[in-house]
């Protein structure tokens, strides 16, 4: 196969990885809910550190929940993040790490709750993110 076609089968693959198909796969194989675990255990050992974090056990698909309560820290360079998704680019920037503010999804109370996905990582990279995020937020004054 050329290799415009290996591209055309692997763009097909990563569309497909997100479809309930693939999601139900991925957890008969117990690979989901193993990296939904380690995201979990991770998080709730930076509480344990000290940090203003927080989750809720995973419960199947995808995402899991985390309370990241550092929004009015402010960074090394004095900027204060008075948003969500100012603490939602500060982190994407400074410690490579994606998430979605539950303001998104229209939740307005839920402001430091942000939906974390462990789709398409593995566990490595799950551990990688828990250590850039633990030192970012604790560059952050309060």
């Amino acid at each position: 196969a050329s290799k415009l076609d290996d591209l055309r089968q692997r763009r097909e693959q990563a569309y497909h990885a997100g479809s309930p198909r693939a999601v139900e796969r991925q957890h008969e194989k117990g690979k989901l809910l193993a990296r939904l675990g380690r995201l979990h255990q991770g998080i709730q050992k930076l509480k344990s550190q000290g940090l203003s974090v927080d989750s809720i056990a995973p419960q199947g698909g995808i995402y899991l929940s985390v309370l990241i309560d550092y929004v009015g820290g402010r960074t090394a360079q004095g900027k204060q993040l008075a948003n969500a998704g100012e603490l939602q680019q500060y982190l994407l920037e400074d410690a490579r790490v994606g998430m979605v503010p539950f303001s998104g999804f229209g939740v307005k109370e839920a402001a430091n709750w942000y939906r974390f996905s462990v789709g398409a990582v593995s566990p490595e990279d799950i551990d990688r993110s828990l250590e850039r995020l633990a030192a970012s937020l604790r560059s952050l004054s309060r």
